[in-house]
């Protein structure tokens, strides 16, 4: 309890920088939504952070928030509005991530949104079954891209809709109940290695695969030493002299001296902490210069091109997602 605490308390903590409201449309062009039930089940970790955007001509950041509840606001575009004509059964949408970002140094502005959601539909036997799994990048691009971002979250979720209102569950598929349903992160995680309880192994994880799994690409044996501004370095020991040789933190996805893990990425290393059943780590942000900063999008541990004011340096807090590895900015550590 402590830990979701802490969570919530930095997800909350810089509520007070200047904001902008996303609007959704749930009214889709010369489409009718035909689902007659329709729940939404909001799994994002930092369920206030939907993102940034950049303002007048000063480029000033200024965070993204939703008046409401914003999965029960997607749930709209599904649910059919005359339920004479509607399908009769039941869907789910889990919402994993849904988050937005601007790079306004590129000449057409450069708008990303990265959506990631599943659907469940209910069988005659009660069951539910996953019906589609979303998790894309989409990007618009404009010389004042704000309005074009906010206006790209309706019509995806309109033609998701649409696809949704078309689709078919695979007969074979693994069913779950309603209450698998609201637990469904948990009950994934508990069946991967590494976000149990089990030890580490020392080594280097080329790639998420073999990290989830507990098993390095690399087996050795590994130390990590920080300096005295933080800075963390990984040495692998070499024969009975244990010599020590730095590895570069670029091209691989993490580390582990057999204690700790680390998350590997071109700018250094980052521990990794378990919080409940998840895995995070902290690393700094600035928004100095955006075009020398990867973005997140599509880029597994890439630091955010951004802070919440110039020329200042934030710590990100980031998720590992359990089902794919990349990185989700889940909020702003004080």
């Amino acid at each position: 309890m402590k830990a979701l605490s802490f969570l919530f308390s930095m997800l909350i903590a810089h509520l007070t920088q200047a904001q902008i409201s996303l609007t959704l449309d749930t009214k889709c062009v010369d489409f009718n939504p035909v689902f007659k039930e329709v729940e939404a089940i909001d799994m994002r970790d930092g369920q206030k952070l939907l993102g940034f955007i950049h303002k007048g001509f000063t480029n000033r950041p200024e965070q993204i928030t939703f008046d409401g509840n914003i999965a029960d606001s997607v749930a709209h575009f599904f649910k059919a509005s005359d339920t004479r004509s509607s399908n009769s059964k039941q869907l789910v949408l889990i919402l994993n991530e849904l988050f937005m970002n601007e790079n306004t140094n590129s000449v057409p502005e450069i708008g990303r949104l990265k959506l990631s959601a599943r659907l469940f539909i209910k069988n005659d036997s009660g069951a539910y079954s996953e019906l589609l799994t979303i998790d894309s990048i989409y990007t618009v691009k404009g010389f004042d891209v704000t309005k074009k971002l906010f206006r790209l979250v309706s019509d995806e979720f309109c033609n998701i809709s649409k696809i949704a209102a078309i689709s078919e569950p695979n007969p074979n598929s693994h069913t779950l109940t309603r209450h698998d349903l609201e637990h469904l992160d948990s009950l994934e995680i508990s069946k991967i290695p590494i976000f149990s309880n089990e030890r580490p192994v020392s080594g280097v994880f080329k790639d998420y695969s073999h990290f989830k799994i507990n098993r390095p690409d690399i087996e050795a044996e590994i130390i990590v030493e920080k300096s005295r501004k933080g800075k963390l370095t990984a040495y692998r020991i070499f024969g009975a002299r244990r010599k020590k040789v730095q590895l570069t933190t670029n091209g691989f996805y993490a580390i582990s001296d057999g204690m700790n893990l680390f998350k590997a990425t071109p700018e250094g290393l980052f521990k990794i902490n378990k919080i409940g059943q998840k895995l995070f780590y902290d690393r700094p942000g600035s928004f100095t210069d955006p075009s020398n900063v990867g973005i997140y999008f599509g880029m597994a541990g890439a630091m955010l091109s951004f802070s919440l004011s110039p020329h200042k340096i934030n710590l990100f807090r980031f998720k590992i997602n359990h089902r794919r590895g990349n990185s989700i900015p889940v909020g702003i550590v004080d």
